[in-house]
């Protein structure tokens, strides 16, 4: 205790051991500061759209309209804009969509309705196709083969393109155009009778699709 100061080698053995915790404590005895922040809080995400597992009974709407907001839209110029709307034929049910899809449905037979819409025209035409080929596992087309298998249709007030591609076992049927600046797909696909089944019932389904 020689090297403390004067006036702590004069108090009691109590007293300056108090001295020299105060001395530690205002010179911080080495202690790192603790760093304190704010974490921002989580983004809450707002989805208006109808869900199928909301626990209502939503029993005998095959027929009502089907109404849900789309995915954000771009800034573009549009002459069709709004909700999509579609009418459901009897025996479809809405299911809940997957990735990058905003609305999907099943149809009586069993086959999948899923509709998407993305900026621009997503690689064009020959690029889609051949992407939808790969999914079945088939190989592409040519240019000629590609223009021939390529029909005219119509997805309610808008003109749009058709394609019907199968496998041994599988069938995927597309209907494609443009609206707001963005391409609109809806798709059909599932084994080839569930789809022949409901091909029907599908084109009636694209009459009914409105943006409103």
């Amino acid at each position: 205790m020689n090297h403390l100061p004067r006036f702590v080698r004069c108090t009691s053995g109590f007293t300056s051991s108090m001295l020299v915790c105060s001395l530690c404590i205002l010179g911080g005895c080495g202690e790192e500061e603790i760093e304190v922040y704010e974490a921002p809080q989580p983004a809450i995400a707002s989805n208006t759209a109808h869900d199928p597992n909301d626990g209502q009974d939503h029993s005998g709407h095959d027929h009502a309209m089907h109404a849900s907001e789309p995915a954000a839209a771009d800034n573009s110029a549009s002459t069709i804009s709004g909700k999509f709307t579609v009418e459901l034929p009897e025996g479809w049910q809405q299911t809940q969509p997957g990735s990058m899809i905003l609305h999907s449905y099943q149809t009586a037979s069993g086959a999948d309705v899923n509709v998407s819409a993305f900026p621009g025209d997503v690689g064009g035409v020959a690029a889609n196709v051949a992407r939808w080929r790969r999914q079945l596992g088939l190989g592409p087309l040519t240019q000629d083969q590609l223009q021939s298998s390529i029909e005219q249709d119509k997805i309610g007030p808008i003109d749009a393109n058709r394609v019907d591609i199968a496998n041994d076992s599988q069938r995927m049927v597309v209907s494609f155009g443009m609206v707001d600046g963005k391409t609109w797909f809806i798709k059909l696909t599932g084994t080839s009778d569930q789809v022949q089944t409901a091909l029907p019932k599908f084109d009636q389904f694209l009459k009914t699709v409105n943006w409103q």
